[in-house]
Formats: structure tokens, C-alpha cells, sequence
């Protein structure tokens, strides 16, 4: 199938309306006598809320139907009900990116003297998203495999859900992490621009995070080697979801995300300044004594996994803390069927049950306490419905 064929009419070009530019395929036309052409490719435009909700349907649609034809109707891209001029002169060509980097340095000169108007604007890389959709969607023996976040091609500015996860959008992520942090993110860079392994989610995933001064330089720093994550970066001593923990606790104190990687590696523990150009199981042989972690300033991240059925002792800030994960996730469970939560990765990142959690009296030890509430939050999913673990393409 020719995935540049214009589709048949369908009721997204009955509710935008007729496309008013010119195709942005078609050869330059000629402005006048003198043999002056217009400009090639198509000057870029912004999705209305209309436009907005007809490429949610068409995403959708495109999950149904993973083999049918894969240019978003002509008029959701140019119809005035969906689309507006962004009236910049900005102009695109039709092309694939392979690489983030590629987008980046695509897109980094014909922003270049307007990034502050492009850098937040979700319209504009929403339209985007849909431009170039056919060319960037994964597609893996003719069928589309598209992830069951439409943040990776349309953003919604007044979803604050959908916000968060801005930079998960394969063009605007690229963009971004190219701007605010270059070669110092080669290893992102250089990844195929649908992937998304654990290291790129931890950089991308959290707004905060990703707008620091140098978290996610710490964590490409500590966690990736030759162009590759380190092995079992994620949960070993001093590993991300350990660093996620005590970066939170250190904020108490310093303002870590202000902060250089350098600086950042000076008050952590030497649980991961010992991953700081080594391999993991270098980290690991070296790491401190199970005696010597519990008198850690930050906090001890314990060697043994607990029993699943041991008891947690009576605490009320840590039962505070598991009911607000479990109201937390529910929530988001009935609003967004779960389909872009990660459990662990929540449950490790949520700031308010942690800190509820490490001024407790008397609490658990922070692989018990993630273990039972893992298991009340599976007790609050089969409550709600079956939650779907998140899948990103390539990831």
C-alpha cells in the first residue's frame, strides 16, 4: 500500500472542512510573470481543540485498523475547523526521521530565531505530529504499532496528563532534548526516534526532571556506557530508582534541581559515586556494608527482597502513605484506563507517599513497604478493571 495516498473523504474532513492551502506534495506554483515560485514545502500550522479531538479518532481509529492507510485526512492537516496558519513562515518538508538527532537538526534551523514562541506550543507540534505521521509511526510487517499514548504524535495543552508527557511526543521531545541538552545526550540522541528503553523514560518522563540543570546528564552520566545502559542500571544499590528516592530527600536540603552533575555527584552517597565510571558490577562489589548504609544521611536501599506475605508493623504515616498511592492510582485508573502507568516507577517517584514513608515511626524497610504496596495497588486495580502495563514503541 502507497502510505502517501490521499485517503477517501471521511467525517474528519465533513467536520474540519474544506483544506484551504495546497497540497504539500505538489510542485511550487508560479507567482508571477517574472518567474518567481512560491517557497518549497508547506508552511507549518496549529491544531485547533477540534483538529485535536479528530487525530485522538484517528490514532484510535489507526489501533483498530493497523493496516489501513496511514496519511491523516488531508483536512484535519488544512481544514480552518481543525487547523489554523501559525503565521510565522515556517515552512516543512515531507521526510523520515530515523534518529531523534535527525529531527533535531531538522527542525533546529528553521526554529532557530523563534524558539521561544515553538518551545511550549502544542498546537504547532501537535499539527506536526500529524504531518509527518505516515513517515515517522512505526511499522512493522505493513501494520502500524503505535503506543497507547497518543502523546507521541498530539499533546492536549489544557490536559494536564497529557502535558506531562510532552516530550514523549517523538518530534517535540526530540527538539527539546536537543535544545536543552545536546551532545551531553548523545546516547538519546542517537536512539531510533519511536524507542523508548527504561533510560530514555527516566529522562523524558518527568517534566521536572528533564527541565533540571543536570539530573538527567547524572543520570546518563552514571547509568550508560559506550553508548549503551549499564546492566541492571534500574534497581541495584545506588541504581536510578534508588537515586530517584534520594534525590527527593536531598531536596530537603539542597536545590538539586538547580544543580550541575558535578555538584549532584559531590553530595551523593558513595553508593553512586561508585557507579560514576564503573560497571555495575563494579558498583556493586565496591558498595558499602548493609551496617554501613543504615547510618547513610540519604537512606539505606537494602540487599534482600522481603517475604511477599510479611507483616508491615502498625504505622499510621506509612498506611497514610500506601492509601494515598492506592487513591492516587485509582484515580488515574478510571480517568485513563492505566494505560501510560507504571507501577513501579510510580509508586518509586511519588514524592508525597516517600516522604510520608521515611518520617514514619517505626516503618518497614523500603523494599517491604514497596512489596505490600504493590499489593494493595493490584487489590485497587481489580477493584477498578485491568490495568494495561504501558507500551511505547521500540521500548
Amino acid at each position: 500500500m502507497n502510505s502517501r495516498r490521499t485517503p477517501d473523504r471521511t467525517a474528519a474532513d465533513d467536520a474540519c472542512g474544506e483544506p484551504t492551502p495546497p497540497r504539500s506534495d505538489l510542485p511550487s506554483t508560479p507567482l508571477g510573470s517574472n518567474g518567481d515560485t512560491a517557497p518549497p514545502g508547506t508552511e507549518v500550522r496549529r491544531l485547533t481543540a477540534e483538529g485535536l479531538r479528530r487525530a485522538r479518532q484517528f490514532l484510535a481509529h489507526m489501533r483498530e485498523h493497523p493496516g489501513s492507510d496511514r496519511e491523516p485526512p488531508h483536512s484535519l492537516l488544512f481544514g480552518e475547523a481543525c487547523s489554523r496558519p501559525f503565521d510565522l513562515g515556517v515552512r516543512v518538508e515531507r521526510r523520515p526521521f530515523r534518529t531523534r538527532r535527525e529531527a533535531a537538526e531538522y527542525f533546529a534551523p528553521k526554529f532557530e530565531s523563534i524558539r521561544h514562541l515553538v518551545a511550549d506550543h502544542a498546537g504547532l507540534w501537535s499539527w506536526l505530529g500529524m504531518f509527518y505521521f505516515a513517515d515517522t509511526v512505526l511499522v512493522e510487517d505493513g501494520q502500524v504499532r503505535l503506543s497507547p499514548q497518543d502523546e507521541t504524535f498530539v499533546v492536549h495543552r489544557e490536559d494536564l496528563r497529557s502535558y506531562q508527557l510532552r516530550y514523549f511526543h517523538y518530534l517535540w521531545g526530540a527538539w527539546r532534548l536537543n535544545e536543552a541538552h545536546g551532545e551531553s545526550a548523545a546516547i538519546l540522541l542517537d536512539q531510533r526516534l519511536t524507542s523508548f528503553p527504561r533510560i530514555t523514560r527516566l529522562s523524558l518522563g518527568s517534566v521536572r526532571r528533564f527541565n533540571s540543570v543536570g539530573i538527567v546528564q547524572l543520570l546518563l552520566r552514571l547509568y550508560t556506557s559506550n553508548g549503551k545502559s549499564k546492566r541492571t542500571f534500574y534497581d541495584k544499590v545506588g541504581g536510578a530508582a534508588h537515586l530517584i528516592r534520594v534525590l527527593d530527600q536531598l531536596e530537603r536540603t539542597y536545590d538539586v534541581y538547580g544543580m550541575t552533575p558535578e555538584a549532584l555527584v559531590r553530595i551523593l552517597p558513595a553508593e553512586f559515586q561508585r557507579w560514576d565510571g564503573q560497571t555495575p558490577a563494579a558498583a556493586e562489589r565496591r558498595a558499602p556494608t548493609p551496617a554501613a548504609r543504615e547510618t547513610s544521611p540519604a537512606y539505606a536501599a537494602p540487599a534482600a527482597d522481603p517475604q511477599p506475605d510479611a507483616p508491615v508493623p502498625p504505622s499510621q504515616p506509612v498506611d497514610d502513605a500506601l492509601g494515598h498511592l492506592v487513591e492516587a492510582y485509582t484515580r488515574i485508573q478510571a480517568l485513563h484506563s492505566g494505560s501510560w502507568v507504571d507501577l513501579r516507577d510510580y509508586l518509586q517517584e511519588d514524592a508525597a507517599a516517600w516522604r510520608a514513608y521515611t518520617t514514619a515511626s517505626g516503618a518497614p524497610e523500603p523494599r517491604l513497604f514497596r512489596a505490600v504496596a504493590l499489593r494493595r495497588l493490584e487489590d485497587a486495580i481489580q477493584s477498578t478493571g485491568s490495568a494495561r502495563a504501558p507500551q511505547v514503541e521500540g521500548a
